[in-house]
């Protein structure tokens, strides 16, 4: 989640991963980048103007009294009539639903010229915890030789939850925080401003 200040436009950063926050330093170095939950960061004195809730975030959050204590942290922040502005994926649930067999595909190729070509594939398996509208994600790099050849395998990262947040829960949740959807961008992604009903 990212504020901008009303008053002095400073950017305010906040993200748990310590090599995104080390990557923003370097690309924005005069913002303030801070180690923080996004559901329960407060701060008496930001009154921001303007609120981003991006990076695909949405889809990592699988719960909804997570999602609606983000948005609330987001509309406490805002001065009255602030913005929060939402930009996620939009995610089909019949698409989790007809892909959930566990099949490996791949989502990117590029080539290398010292390792030949690198392919990141992706599968998904069903929540064990049979959460609504979830799948479990599992991301994989593999390198292939100009021969055909496995050359390297790298794991990312163990299997995570994904949500295909749906507009209606994620418009009840923002309700419920104090928000109300202002403008809508129609197109495969969850794009939306929503302004703050805060006094």
């Amino acid at each position: 989640m990212t504020t901008l200040s009303a008053n002095e436009r400073q950017l305010i950063g906040l993200d748990l991963d310590v090599a995104a926050l080390s990557l923003a330093a370097e690309r924005a170095p005069a913002a303030e980048w801070i180690r923080a939950d996004g559901r329960t960061w407060r701060r008496e004195a930001t009154v921001a103007s303007l609120v981003i809730i991006g990076g695909d975030l949405l889809s990592l959050i699988t719960v909804p009294d997570d999602l609606e204590a983000l948005l609330r942290t987001a509309a406490l922040h805002c001065r009255p009539g602030g913005l929060v502005g939402i930009d996620a994926t939009q995610m089909d649930p019949q698409l989790f639903t007809d892909e959930v067999e566990g099949e490996w595909g791949i989502d990117l190729e590029r080539a290398d010229i010292n390792h030949g070509t690198i392919r990141r594939e992706s599968r998904i398996t069903p929540d064990a915890q049979a959460r609504t509208n979830t799948v479990l994600l599992e991301i994989r790099h593999r390198v292939v030789g100009g021969d055909g050849r496995l050359v390297a395998f790298y794991p990312d990262r163990a299997p995570f939850a994904i949500r295909a947040w749906q507009p209606d829960e994620v418009r009840t949740l923002a309700a419920a925080a104090g928000l109300r959807v202002t403008n809508v961008v129609a197109d495969d992604r969850l794009r939306w401003l929503l302004r703050s009903s805060h006094e």
